[in-house]
């Protein structure tokens, strides 16, 4: 068996690990690479247009045979893997899949289908159309444009010749899994990203006793905070938001990844008990609506739930088909105004046109409850979003728990697992 990994270490994205054993070929995970390509292109008017410019810089992996390419380049080959393997649905984790033929399967959990679907239909697609996963029209409706195998925790699958079975894991977005494979070499164990110190600690343990069960041969786990043991909770947040927010007598802005559906729980409490109307992005209540099964999230017509619709000529389809909802509550930037006091809203920055409107009154704080500036998904610039702020005189605070897994949670899970020693004497566990 080879372990071939493109990106992730030492990088913001790009996790792209190639397994090959004997006839079988997989990718576990096939993310973007935002730290490489913020080296060469500032979307949206500088991006790459096509696969042979991230194969040119040497973003995408070398590989013959697997991508989408231009007639011109006048490359005809039948691909060699055999499918992909996700682990969660950020998009550092999936988002170049988008670049493979159509034909080569994506496995991942069903929350994590459902989750993409929704981000792309209600995000920033593909550079040009050949290049999206799915579409959202008026006269067709969905259009899928990539082949997926679902799965649930517990299940036992296979990619070629390799059997695999996931394990739900508890990180910062649903769908999260790790994988045990069987290779000719023994199990192998794929964390993905992960946590200890989440709500839901407990999905992560399950993973973790799975392990425990195997002879691990090899352990290849994240280690985005390997320097750091900093322990926060989400029930941490939630307390020190309240506090916040129980003092403060005008608008109550929050900035959090629209795909956290934990912080998303955490600030709806907040609402709940400050007496604050809970609103919302259009984004947010499409993908929300989309993962609607979950019985942990509040629906998006719950009575104190409030979708911000801003004023424009036209409607993305996915926003429309949002405002078809029977028993949605909707409100714009001059009703908003009239009521800050009493609103607590969710707004990433590209709703901060909206501030024009909505004219925060003294009083009014911005809560951002998010990784650092350079998470790719906070979809924001750091550098803007203060200017904005110091325009209308809104303090900062910043208020967030990690979705990764502290350095004291790594060497735990490690020592746990106690992955196999080899020949050469030494602990056969690979960081990402």
């Amino acid at each position: 068996m080879e372990i071939t990994c493109y990106g992730g270490a030492g990088e913001i994205g790009g996790n792209k690990i190639l397994i090959s054993d004997k006839d079988t070929n997989l990718f576990l995970d096939f993310g973007k690479n935002y730290s490489k390509e913020k080296k060469y292109y500032d979307p949206p008017f500088l991006q790459a247009r096509c696969t042979e410019h991230l194969l040119e810089l040497g973003i995408l992996p070398n590989l013959s045979g697997i991508y989408k390419l231009k007639e011109k380049s006048g490359l005809k080959f039948e691909h060699g893997i055999n499918g992909v393997l996700i682990s969660h649905p950020h998009g550092d984790h999936y988002d170049y899949t988008r670049f493979l033929k159509d034909d080569i399967t994506i496995h991942c959990g069903e929350a994590s289908k459902e989750i993409i679907m929704a981000r792309e239909c209600s995000g920033t697609k593909g550079p040009t159309s050949e290049y999206y996963m799915c579409n959202l029209t008026k006269s067709k409706g969905y259009e899928y444009y990539k082949k997926y195998q679902t799965f649930r925790s517990g299940d036992k699958l296979k990619i070629g010749d390799i059997n695999y079975k996931p394990i739900h894991v508890d990180h910062s977005v649903y769908g999260a899994f790790g994988y045990l494979l069987e290779t000719n070499q023994g199990i192998l164990s794929y964390s993905g990203d992960f946590r200890l110190h989440g709500p839901r600690s407990s999905m992560t343990m399950d993973f973790i006793k799975e392990m425990k069960k195997e002879d691990i041969e090899i352990l290849i786990i994240e280690g985005t905070n390997i320097d750091s043991s900093k322990i926060s909770s989400e029930k941490e947040v939630e307390n020190k938001s309240k506090k916040i927010v129980e003092q403060t007598n005008g608008l109550v802005l929050v900035g959090f990844s629209a795909v956290d559906f934990d912080r998303f729980i955490t600030f709806y409490n907040i609402s709940n008990e400050t007496k604050r109307k809970y609103v919302i992005t259009m984004k947010q209540a499409y993908i929300l609506n989309k993962i609607k099964k979950s019985s942990t999230i509040p629906k998006i017509t719950d009575d104190n739930i409030f979708i911000f619709v801003k004023e424009k000529k036209t409607y993305n389809e996915f926003e429309n088909e949002i405002m078809r909802i029977d028993g949605l509550k909707t409100i714009n930037s001059d009703e908003l105004n009239k009521i800050q006091k009493n609103v607590l809203m969710v707004s990433g920055f590209y709703d901060f046109n909206e501030l024009i409107k909505i004219k925060p009154i003294p009083g009014s704080i911005y809560i951002l409850s998010q990784s650092e500036p350079f998470n790719e998904e906070m979809e924001i610039d750091h550098e803007k979003l203060k200017n904005w702020l110091e325009l209308y005189g809104l303090p900062l605070y910043n208020v967030h728990t990690s979705g990764h897994a502290t350095a004291d949670e790594l060497k735990y899970v490690i020592n746990e697992v106690n992955p196999k020693i080899n020949t050469y004497s030494y602990r056969k566990t690979l960081f990402i």
